[in-house]
């Protein structure tokens, strides 16, 4: 079967649904591009997200409700969660990411069956500048009695501790160096209990005006890029319904649908989206963000990524 022939058979459904609930937070990290995102900000409708999340009922093995805002600033974030699983069931993986100042109580989120939460918080000596305007001690506090009800009531859901891994100057000027092996013992030591604590590279978004603190510009040799496992794989929500090509398009500039007029399979079967699969599987990478980002320098090429969505 020819390479074309198999992508177009592998095609018919995403696997994950990242829904951003909201793109509005409560900080303005310097390593996100939130203060560089034009897009109108606002909350998902309660009525447009059932209606995503029915169409894709026995289809998707993952949704994760977020992508550029803190879900917790939403009054009512938790029955997003809670409708996902009634609807989906067990089999499905529910999960968000969170900078934990918010989450107060995490009894909502842990009732409503959430599968795993991935909090991000800074090392203490940069946090203050890389997570303006948000308490540290309050977010370490809320992350611990996240993991204290979790571990009393027994609840299944995953938690996990990140932080930025870099070296170098950031936008705001602030000189980093976050490699010492110590911060993550000492996330170790704090967070005992996390099922995972790790580091996260540092991003360089698609429009390159974030310095990128760990490659030279031979990266951006489009001969070198790799078919990303994205297009096959996620479909990318905002909150107002619109289709992104992928997390690293965070303005939709791509705008490949509109779930508001159409549903999940019309917008990941269309036209638009098959053509990034072609110029994904031919490396033509001219005209999309792709030719600008990180991860599908290091992805895997064609064959694995048929196995991975196989895997599914």
């Amino acid at each position: 079967m020819s390479e074309m022939s198999e992508m177009e058979r592998m095609e018919g459904y995403p696997k994950t649904l990242n829904i951003e609930i909201t793109n509005l937070c409560n900080t303005n990290c310097v390593i996100c591009p939130h203060d560089k995102m034009t897009r109108p900000r606002g909350v998902m409708s309660f009525e447009l997200f059932k209606k995503i999340v029915d169409q894709s009922v026995g289809r998707i093995k993952e949704i994760n409700l977020q992508w550029l805002g803190e879900p917790a600033v939403v009054k009512n974030y938790a029955d997003y969660f809670k409708y996902a699983r009634e609807k989906c069931g067990d089999s499905v993986r529910i999960t968000l990411f969170s900078n934990a100042v918010l989450l107060d109580d995490p009894l909502p989120l842990l009732e409503a069956g959430i599968s795993g939460i991935d909090f991000h918080i800074e090392p203490k000596q940069y946090y203050a500048d890389m997570m303006p305007g948000l308490d540290r001690d309050l977010a370490v506090r809320n992350v611990l009695n996240f993991l204290k009800a979790r571990n009393e009531g027994e609840y299944k859901t995953a938690v996990e501790v990140h932080y930025t891994y870099a070296k170098g100057k950031l936008d705001n000027g602030l000189e980093i160096d976050t490699t010492d092996i110590n911060i993550l013992r000492e996330y170790e030591r704090i967070f005992e209990g996390c099922d995972r604590i790790y580091y996260a590279c540092f991003n360089l978004w698609h429009d390159n005006s974030t310095p990128d603190l760990r490659h030279d510009a031979s990266i951006y040799d489009n001969k070198n890029r790799k078919v990303c496992h994205f297009p096959w794989i996620h479909m990318q929500i905002t909150w107002d319904g619109k289709v992104a090509l992928c997390c690293w398009d965070y303005n939709n500039n791509t705008k490949l649908g509109d779930l508001n007029i159409q549903n999940v399979e019309e917008v990941w079967t269309g036209l638009r989206m098959r053509k990034v699969r072609y110029k994904n599987i031919a490396h033509q990478f001219d005209g999309l963000i792709c030719s600008t980002c990180l991860i599908n320098m290091t992805s895997t090429d064609w064959e694995i990524v048929q196995e991975g969505i196989r895997g599914w």
